[in-house]
């Protein structure tokens, strides 16, 4: 993205994840565009991801020890995480 780091105070991503060729690489770019303190919140429709599949790419953006909440619905799939201060 072509932002410095620590610009958004939030970044959403809807219905747009599932089109990304390197989804971890966009979830370490977001984390990185992120202010301390600042969510993230990734909301799709792909429901053949399979959430631990998910969980360990998400484990492996390395948050500096923090995790993702990862949540799977009739809708599709959520996934909140935040930079910690």
């Amino acid at each position: 993205m072509p932002f410095e780091k620590d610009s958004f105070n939030f970044i959403l991503c809807s219905a747009a994840f599932k089109n990304f060729a390197d989804p971890l690489g966009t979830l370490q770019e977001m984390y990185r565009v992120l202010k301390p303190g600042g969510q993230g919140l990734i909301i799709d429709l792909r429901k053949d991801a399979p959430s631990s599949g998910i969980a360990q790419a998400v484990d492996q953006m390395g948050l500096n020890g923090h995790t993702a909440d990862i949540r799977e619905d009739a809708l599709g799939l959520k996934i909140w995480f935040e930079k910690k201060p």
